[in-house]
């Protein structure tokens, strides 16, 4: 199985996604504000574990994303120690916009694959994802 991830890691970004390139967005900052626009609000920690990103990196990329107003920080009212982060109107607006584009790109990348191939393709990474999320994970990997 270890194999087949290695391999198949590469293959994913060169196939599907190396055609896609963002001026707009580094890779972390992208992957945050999906995150957020599928659970906004969670504390910062969570979103660190999800992107398996260390405490310091995931400040200076939360940091990164308010200077460019697309994300807000709030201090919980249970615990001062505690940041919730929220995706803001014009960060919602930008990645919306991102979606777009890399919609396009995959399209332009699987335009030579029957629609029973993009199908079969589409079910078996929903079936991998299914799979994976039922995974337990490791705390220590953002440590």
């Amino acid at each position: 199985m270890a194999d087949q991830i290695l391999g198949m890691l590469p293959l994913i970004h060169r196939k599907l996604l190396k055609k896609y390139k963002s001026n707009e967005f580094k890779r972390n900052e992208f992957l945050l504000l999906h995150h957020l626009r599928k659970a906004d609000g969670q504390p910062m920690h969570e979103y660190g574990k999800k992107l398996c990103i260390s405490k310091p990196n995931l400040t200076k990329l939360v940091g990164e994303l308010e200077k460019k107003q697309w994300v807000r920080k709030e201090q919980s009212r249970d615990d001062k120690r505690v940041i919730h982060i929220y995706i803001t109107e014009e960060g919602e607006a930008c990645l919306k916009k991102q979606y777009r584009k890399m919609k396009e790109r995959v399209l332009e990348s699987t335009d030579r694959l029957t629609d029973e191939e993009v199908e079969t393709l589409v079910d078996n990474f929903q079936t991998i994802h299914a799979i994976l999320s039922k995974l337990n994970d490791r705390d220590d990997l953002t440590e």
